[in-house]
């Protein structure tokens, strides 16, 4: 339920109560016109004084004169009489506007992806509007921000760099032909015997199934490569363009073909330890075709780093290799490590006799499997670095650009290292050279970092929210200090820090801590409060988007996971800028002014009807023919205002990108409080005195035989009044005039 309608159902509270209040008022009042005889009080339009009449003479009964049952019956008179006044049809009437802006948001054409095929879908009508109050934007980077179109770009390989795409600086390109050229050279076979076990890694370490073309079936040269992560399918990609080729698989035989001996190897399987969000590593136990038994392991660097052994001489120095994963990082490719480790037999038989243990388990299944896990991934001989390039989607800097213009705060939550963020966050604008960028890592202690995040804010970050002055501020957060930062002793020092910073990025992140940031901001922020948006696009993401308000799921190169859970699907992040700032503006906009209105154009009917009690001697006759009252909501007052709002535009869509802080006044709830529905009820309190007592002057008057207007044509003249107030007033309120609230009208 979004928090603009937790707002109206207090509004129907008040009504509610308003209600009882007058119907229990209206039914006192009654009691003393009866209990006083009606004597001096006026009865009639006609003025007669009723001063010689008693209950007898309007036939009451002796029940009635002793006032049994009297109290109940009078009351639920009143009820029935008011019961326009909760707008029961309210529901369905703005069930209706917010179905029609689901429809505008589904059929938008500018928010269509034609490469893809792809629309924006709105996936649940209940939160449009909320779309229109996002103040916090959870953005994952890889496949949100940028493509998930992987390129294999960089190596790192025996303390050397290469390349294989583009030209890069202190780099040594590298192909087939080159890697041959090698394989001949005595000069360098140390190099070559390092080359060819990373390559041989990449093309054994990993879950991908090859796809060949059905009128070709078995052609490595057109075979295509199917894996849960672009990632992946790339590394393979890369190894096949060597010379390794996987042409076939099985969950126990890999079969690859290499160029370099012309040979189809076979390579058994013999355990694999998948890859998660936990361990951020994968491993596979294989039988070479020598018989040699090796734990292959590629992960991210941090992982694979702390688990070398630190004895051993790898075949790729460990300096070396970390500036180069460091440069790798500050063009923004994404890196991992490759590691391996040659198993006796009698490890291996220890290893299997576990891990069946484990898969056998019907209790603690996954923890079993990750102890033992931890304990073979040990004492690692690292081989070399990996670096993939994953270029930005078309028009996510400019987005980017106007969403923080609107004030909205974007936190990117993402898996790859430090460097490769902050290279991202200057790509796409997220992050700007005028920024004072505090980087958080490296804090042992909870203490430490509490003290480190209050010396920062009192010397360096002053004067409220976005700092002193022109002053902006951005926070890079690594998994490991985050860790710190969401205990309970400091959580709500980082969570002051974010509001005071106008840029948080948080580095090596696990789906669950994804989760709890965006829970961080949501559960603390709560009066009022504060609406969060998360979008992503892979499975790793969906914790994320449940945790938000508001979930986005962009429909990529991970699968549908992200947009089976989501409320909204867009093909693109650039999608979100014409989403939020002109589809949730104009929704919010649009329905606050529809439940306002709804509640005063029902609180006239009723007050119309109220005042005429005073002139009836509260008995409860009513001013309205049954079907105008009957018809009130049901047609001539509900679809003009329907079709009014549906399509209400106070700015139009140019204007909002170019003035991108307009946002803020549907961010800030500024459309729809209770001291606006306070002044509502005055205006209807009033319009509905002048339709009363207005048209009752006139009508009433004596003509000249000396009779006045019957009963019901005064009712009805009240009740053209009130239709012609309540539309005229309609009219005023609404900023556009299109052919559908003109034949609404009409």
């Amino acid at each position: 339920v979004s928090y603009l309608m937790k707002m109206m159902n207090r509004c129907l509270i008040i009504v509610f109560s308003f209600q009882f209040f007058i119907c229990s008022m209206n039914t006192w009042l009654a009691r003393i016109f009866r209990d006083s005889d009606g004597k001096g009080m006026v009865y009639s339009s006609n003025r007669v004084v009723l001063e010689d009449l008693t209950l007898k003479d309007f036939n009451f009964s002796e029940a009635d004169e002793l006032g049994i049952g009297f109290v109940p019956e009078s009351f639920l008179t009143f009820v029935v009489a008011y019961a326009n006044l909760v707008p029961i049809s309210l529901y369905v009437a703005l069930e209706v506007v917010k179905l029609f802006q689901v429809v505008l948001i589904d059929n938008d054409i500018e928010i269509f992806h034609p490469d893809t095929n792809t629309p924006t879908c709105a996936r649940t009508s209940n939160l449009v509007e909320e779309l229109g109050q996002v103040r916090f934007v959870f953005s994952d980077k890889t496949g949100t921000l940028t493509c998930n179109i992987m390129e294999f770009a960089c190596c790192s390989i025996g303390g050397k760099r290469f390349h294989t795409v583009g030209n890069y600086e202190k780099s040594e390109f590298i192909d087939a032909k080159s890697f041959q050229s090698m394989s001949q050279d005595s000069s360098r076979q140390e190099m070559f015997k390092v080359q060819k076990m990373f390559w041989q890694l990449l093309s054994v370490c990993h879950n991908v199934l090859p796809e060949y073309p059905e009128d070709d079936d078995g052609n490595i040269d057109k075979v295509k490569y199917q894996a849960s992560s672009p990632d992946e399918a790339a590394l393979v990609m890369a190894a096949k363009e060597i010379g390794f080729k996987f042409s076939k698989g099985t969950p126990i035989l890999y079969h690859i073909i290499n160029d370099l001996t012309g040979e189809k190897e076979q390579w058994k399987i013999l355990a694999t330890i998948e890859f998660n969000s936990t361990r951020k590593r994968m491993s596979i136990i294989t039988e070479t075709p020598e018989g040699k038994i090796l734990l292959l392991t590629k992960g991210a660097d941090n992982i694979i780093m702390e688990r070398l052994d630190p004895n051993a001489e790898h075949m790729s120095p460990l300096k070396e290799t970390t500036e180069h994963l460091g440069a790798f990082a500050e063009i923004g490719l994404r890196t991992l490590c490759l590691a391996f480790k040659e198993l006796t037999k009698d490890e291996f038989a220890a290893f299997e006799k576990d891990w069946k243990e484990a898969l056998l388990s019907l209790h603690a299944r996954e923890e079993m499997q990750d102890a033992i896990s931890e304990k073979i991934e040990t004492n690692l001989t690292l081989i070399g670095a990996t670096a993939i390039e994953d270029k930005l989607q078309d028009g996510v800097p400019e987005a980017i650009e106007t969403l923080a213009d609107a004030g909205i705060k974007l936190w990117v939550l993402t898996g790859d290292k430090q460097e490769t963020a902050i290279n991202i966050g200057f790509s796409c604008k997220l992050l700007t050279h005028d920024m004072n960028i505090h980087i958080l890592s490296g804090a042992q202690t909870v203490n430490e970092l509490k003290q480190h995040l209050l010396e920062i804010m009192m010397n360096e970050v002053k004067g409220g929210e976005g700092g002193a002055g022109d002053e902006r501020h951005a926070i890079v957060i690594d998994g490991a200090t985050l860790t710190l930062a969401l205990n309970e002793d400091v959580r709500m020092e980082f969570l002051q820090f974010g509001l005071l910073c106008d840029v948080c990025i948080c580095c090596r992140v696990s789906p669950k801590q994804k989760a709890e940031v965006v829970k961080l901001v949501k559960d603390n922020l709560q009066n009022p409060p504060v609406i969060t948006l998360a979008i992503g696009d892979g499975a790793n993401d969906v914790a994320m988007i449940q945790a938000a308000h508001i979930g986005i799921g962009i429909s990529g190169q991970e699968g549908m996971q992200a947009v089976r859970a989501s409320d909204f699907s867009i093909a693109q992040f650039r999608f979100l800028e014409k989403l939020l700032l002109v589809h949730g503006a104009w929704a919010y906009k649009r329905v606050s002014k529809f439940i306002l209105f709804y509640f005063y154009k029902n609180m006239a009917n009723v007050l119309t009807e109220y005042f005429f009690a005073f002139s009836t001697g509260f008995s409860g006759q009513i001013l309205f023919a049954d079907w105008l009252s009957i018809g009130y909501n049901a047609a001539y007052s509900s679809f003009g205002c329907i079709f009014g709002f549906c399509l209400d535009q106070d700015v139009d869509k140019n204007s909002i990108k170019k003035h991108a802080r307009l946002y803020e006044y549907s961010m800030f709830g500024m459309g729809f409080d209770m001291k606006q529905f306070a002044v509502w009820m005055i205006v209807a309190l009033m319009h509905g005195a002048i339709c009363y007592y207005i048209p009752r002057g006139i009508m009433n008057a004596p003509q000249s035989d000396g009779t006045s207007m019957g009963h019901w044509l005064t009712g009805t003249t009240s009740f053209v009044c009130l239709l012609f107030t309540v539309h005229l007033k309609m009219g005023l309120y609404i900023y556009s005039w299109n052919y559908m609230v003109k034949a609404a009208l009409y």
